[in-house]
């Protein structure tokens, strides 16, 4: 998975529950955000959750589902991987 949508990924996981766009992009770093998402939302790993109220921005929320939970928790116990070049390319 790519790097900035398994970001995204954890910081909604980490926002528990449906996250405006403002908070994914400060967690992320991501300055444009919704075409990861969209992605993600084909991809059955996000879904849309249209606000009940007014919101002065309108932006849309989103939230993980199951199938993202499992997700993290495959790359989680994974654990980080290191190529041994890399490590070797550092110690030089």
């Amino acid at each position: 998975m790519e790097n900035r949508k398994a970001s995204i990924l954890r910081t909604l996981n980490m926002g528990g529950g449906c996250c405006p766009l403002g908070y994914i992009v400060i967690h992320t770093n991501i300055v444009e955000p919704l075409p990861f998402l969209e992605s993600l939302e084909e991809e059955g790993y996000v879904r849309r959750i249209n606000g009940d109220g007014w919101s002065p921005t309108s932006s849309p929320k989103f939230e993980i589902t199951e199938k993202a939970h499992k997700k993290l928790r495959e790359m989680d116990s994974a654990g980080l991987t290191i190529p041994l070049k890399r490590v070797e390319a550092v110690m030089v």
